[in-house]
């Protein structure tokens, strides 16, 4: 998490700009897509599948919306290059970007930032680590992004 912070990686299209062999691009100039080692697919309809899967914690989601979210709180991300179908069963013939959020651990733990900036620009992160016991512990965490127009 501290590298994603350092290198400013705050989504998947800005993982693009330090990940070799990752690109991000806008289709039909709203709809995000994967290309991992020039292998991509345009088919952004509802029955077609990507070339480049994005998993998280275990759970594809093949949904090119799904590329916009921002990420926060995570343990790390890989990206995995050529065809997965051995390891995650997919038909995913570029690669997988797979993102792994932090999970609980046994100590107590929190932060919080808030960004303003220019154009009424408001960011606020904040996460919680609480330990109840020995075997139950819990994290929540939330961000907002938010920014007027030009």
């Amino acid at each position: 998490d501290a590298f994603l912070e350092t290198t400013g990686v705050s989504d998947v299209k800005s993982l693009a700009t330090i990940a070799p062999d990752l690109n991000y691009a806008q289709v039909q100039t709203v709809v995000p897509g994967l290309t991992i080692r020039g292998i991509s697919s345009r088919d952004t309809t509802e029955i077609g599948d990507p070339s480049v899967v994005v998993v998280t914690d275990g759970s594809s989601d093949n949904r090119p919306y799904a590329l916009s979210g921002t990420l926060y709180d995570l343990d790390h991300i890989s990206v995995l290059r050529g065809p997965q179908g051995a390891l995650y069963g997919r038909n995913a013939v570029g690669g997988i970007v797979e993102i792994a959020t932090a999970k609980p651990s046994r100590t107590f733990e929190g932060r919080a930032s808030v960004d303003l900036g220019n154009y009424a620009t408001r960011n606020l992160e904040a996460m919680v680590n609480v330990p109840v016991n020995d075997v139950l512990q819990f994290r929540v965490a939330a961000i907002s992004r938010r920014h007027d127009g030009y």
